[in-house]
């Protein structure tokens, strides 16, 4: 499997130094890498505008110009799976990354180790990977989720309101397309809305709880359903 990765940060040596660990990654590993270089995050933007394809993001936070959260928050306007890990040497900043749900950071310099086990979690999950639903938004851009993010979704007049772990996005398609997009793991609890099983904490018979505090009301004569597929699934199967 091709794991194609962009490496962006604005100093050379820094830039080298990482792929020079992730090309020491790749010697033990079963997949491959397609490692491409950029200086600026506008370098980069310019041709994502192009060519999105990417799994791997490596994006230093401080760069002359836009900086590296700026344009994470650009990326995820159209992209909810691909894999950001910020480069920094300031531990302060790494609160920030929540916002664009990273999935890791590396303080400079970094090490082999670190760098290793972050390859190995995004190897891994490549391997298993859950097919991204594929939507238009709003502003009619084409976008893909990773269904895994999703926390719940929302009717929204002959629309949908998606509520992800890094935001709401508005999109095109009714619940019901959505509902024959996404696979196991979510529970059509009313009419107007489906919830991740994954983020439920609790189900009362007039609403379910998430793990946030957020109340997304059910259908009275699906309640018992809703505790058998969410039992289920905790079980380590669907059974709805």
């Amino acid at each position: 499997m091709l794991i194609r990765t962009a490496v962006i940060d604005d100093e050379s040596v820094q830039r080298e130094y990482l792929l020079s660990l992730l090309k020491k990654w790749e010697e033990t590993a079963i997949n491959t890498l397609s490692i491409h270089q950029f200086d600026s995050a506008e370098s980069f933007m310019f041709e994502y505008e192009e060519d999105r394809r990417y799994n791997m993001l490596f994006v230093d936070i401080q760069m002359k110009g836009m900086n590296g959260i700026d344009m994470a928050k650009k990326i995820r306007q159209y992209d909810d799976l691909v894999n950001i890990v910020f480069i920094t040497a300031y531990p302060d900043f790494m609160q920030s990354g929540y916002d664009v749900n990273a999935l890791h950071y590396l303080i400079k310099p970094s090490n082999d180790k670190k760098l290793f086990e972050i390859m190995d979690k995004v190897s891994a999950k490549m391997s298993g990977a859950v097919k991204p639903a594929l939507v238009r938004t709003k502003q009619n851009v084409l976008m893909k989720i990773d269904p895994d993010s999703i926390m719940y979704i929302e009717a929204d007049a002959h629309d949908t309101k998606i509520c992800t772990k890094s935001g709401m996005i508005y999109a095109k398609e009714s619940i019901t397309d959505m509902a024959g997009m996404l696979g196991d793991g979510f529970f059509r609890c009313q009419r107007s809305f489906i919830v991740s099983l994954k983020y439920i904490r609790y189900i009362t018979r007039k609403e379910i709880v998430l793990d946030d505090n957020r109340l997304i009301p059910i259908s009275r004569n699906l309640y018992d359903k809703a505790n058998r597929a969410f039992i289920s699934y905790f079980k380590g199967g669907i059974d709805e």
